[in-house]
C-alpha cells in the first residue's frame, strides 16, 4: 500500500500488483526481443545496437552532461519559439476579429497549415534557412502559431454578442475592449 499526503488528508493508494508485473514482464520480453535481434546481427551494430550499448550511452552522455545540456538547450529553443508563436498567433488573431473579410480567409488558411504535420516543415526550414537555430525555430513557430490563431480568432468570435454591447454601453471601445 502507499501512503499519498494530499492538502493534509491521507490518501491510500494500493499498487496494484498484476499489473506491475505485467509491465515488467512486457519490458523483460521487450529486452530480450531487442537482444535476440541484435544477436542475429540482421542491422548492423550503429543501426540497431543492444540494450547494453545504449545504457552505456546513456549513461554515458549523463556523465559528461552532454544530455542535461542538449535537454537545456532544447528548452530554451521551446520556450523562445513559443513566446514568438503567441505573440504572432495573438496579433494575427486579433487582426481577424477586428476585419471579418481577413477572418474568414486567414481562418480557413490556418485551419489548413493547422493541420499540416510540424514534421513536414523540416525539409523546407533546412533547404530554404539551414540547419541552424533559426530553421529549428522556424519550424517551432509554425507549428504552434496556427493553432494560436485559431484559438483567439475562435475564442473572440464566441463572446456572446450582449456581453459586447454591454461592454460598449460601459465605455470600452478599442484595445479596452478587447481586453
Amino acid at each position: 500500500m502507499l501512503k499519498i499526503q494530499k492538502n493534509n488528508k491521507s490518501v491510500h493508494k494500493t499498487i496494484d500488483i498484476d499489473t506491475f508485473a505485467n509491465t515488467l514482464l512486457f519490458i523483460a520480453v521487450f529486452l530480450g526481443l531487442w537482444q535476440f535481434i541484435f544477436l542475429l546481427k540482421i542491422f548492423p551494430t550503429i543501426s540497431l545496437p543492444s540494450p547494453l550499448l545504449v545504457t552505456e550511452s546513456f549513461v554515458d552522455l549523463i556523465q559528461n552532461m552532454t544530455l542535461i545540456i542538449s535537454i537545456g538547450i532544447t528548452m530554451y529553443r521551446l520556450l523562445i519559439g513559443f513566446v514568438t508563436s503567441i505573440i504572432i498567433g495573438l496579433m494575427v488573431g486579433l487582426l481577424m476579429v477586428k476585419f471579418s473579410g481577413f477572418g474568414k480567409t486567414m481562418g480557413s488558411f490556418a485551419v489548413g497549415l493547422q493541420t499540416f504535420p510540424s514534421v513536414a516543415w523540416v525539409p523546407f526550414a533546412i533547404l530554404f534557412i539551414g540547419l541552424n537555430d533559426v530553421g529549428i525555430l522556424f519550424v517551432v513557430v509554425l507549428s504552434s502559431t496556427f493553432s494560436i490563431m485559431t484559438s483567439i480568432y475562435s475564442g473572440f468570435r464566441n463572446i456572446p454578442p450582449i456581453y459586447l454591447r454591454a461592454a460598449n454601453n460601459m465605455g470600452a471601445k478599442g484595445l479596452s475592449l478587447f481586453r
